[in-house]
Parts: C-alpha cells; structure tokens; sequence
C-alpha cells in the first residue's frame, strides 16, 4: 500500500485521473433475517460495512484528498439493509473515484482491488503492480515486495498491522493520534446514503 501511495503522493505517475475500489464478498445465504439485515439495528449495509474500508483505502493511497461531490446508488431488499452499493466521487484536483461494494457477489471468491490511473502511470492492488511512461512506452517499474510467511497475502498483513497498532493503542502502548481522516470520511459516507435516499448529487 504505501509503495504504490508513494509513487501517487511523488508524482511520479503523473495527475491522478481515476481511481476504482471494489470490494465485493461472495453471497451467503443466512437461515434468518439477522440485526444486520435490520436497518435500525446495523444503522447500514454493504456500504457500512464495506464500503467504508474501501473508501478508507483509496483516499489514503491518494494522499487524503478532500472530496468536492458525490453519487450513490444502493440494492438492497425492502425493509432491509442495501446489499450492495455504487459510488462515483469527484476528488479535488479533479479525479474521479468510483467505489463499488456488495455482499452478494455470486463467484468462487471474495473480490477485493484497487486501481489508480495517472496521466503517466497506473497502478493497482493485490498484487502490486506498477505501470509508467519510460521513453515513450510504459514500462513495469513495481518495487520487489517481501514474500509474507504462512501464505498470507501482503494486502491481509496491511490489515493485521493496521488491527494490531488500533489494540496497542487501546491499551496505551502507542500514539492514538485525532480522528481527522476518519471523520472527513464518515461524513463522505453519510453524503453517500444521503445521495441515494434523495436520488440526488451531494456536494460536501
């Protein structure tokens, strides 16, 4: 993650133009209508749930842009939580970043992936792999990854950090610095359930 952040932030794959987050998990059939089904229990959905970890890291590995506007559009079944949610944000500096996030993915695995694409570079994730304009034609310039242990994935180990630095800061044994980012990013969140219940562009 921050490999790929580092080549965005530097500039050195141009102006970032677009970016796509999908995080889409396989369907699974429940027995019963749960509290997460149930809008005034779960408070939300996919886009809750998932969407908030897909936002978290698109905006993070584009330098935590402000977001100008943004559409929504959920699914979902009546009287329940959207199952699943799309949404389209204009970034300052003119970038565009589609969001698309669902519980219901029929397919043998989980799908989760980020692209960005610069005016003289791409790059995505998992794996990382990253493209830039060399000489007049790209050419793959993706930094050597240290192989996990235990058949892990880079992209779960981020998260396994990221989980372990939130429990020692519980405990008091790190720096929990302010909510900045996290609250600039529920309010993106809510302007998004707010788009789609209004059937509306929202601007922040």
């Amino acid at each position: 993650l921050s490999s790929l952040k580092s080549f965005l932030v530097g500039g050195e794959l141009g102006r970032v133009l677009s970016a796509r987050c999908v995080w889409l998990n396989r369907a699974m059939r429940l027995p019963r209508t749960t509290w997460r089904q149930r809008p005034e229990e779960a408070g939300g959905g996919a886009l809750m749930d998932l969407g908030v970890q897909a936002l978290d890291l698109a905006l993070w590995v584009l330098g935590s842009p402000a977001v100008r506007r943004v559409t929504a559009l959920t699914h979902g079944r009546p009287g329940q939580v959207e199952d699943a949610a799309t949404l389209l944000l204009e970034l300052d500096g003119g970038a565009a970043l589609t969001v698309e996030v669902t519980w219901e993915l029929f397919a043998g695995d989980d799908r989760r992936r980020l692209r960005v694409l610069g005016s003289e570079g791409s790059g995505s994730l998992p794996p990382l792999q990253i493209f830039k304009q060399l000489g007049g034609r790209p050419l793959e310039v993706t930094p050597r990854q240290p192989q996990p242990r235990g058949g892990e994935s880079l992209f779960v180990n981020a998260y396994r950090r990221e989980i372990d630095h939130f429990l020692r800061s519980a405990r008091g044994e790190a720096d929990a610095p302010p909510p900045v980012e996290q609250v600039a990013l529920m309010e993106v969140v809510r302007a998004a359930y707010r788009s789609a219940a209004e059937g509306r562009e929202v601007e922040l």
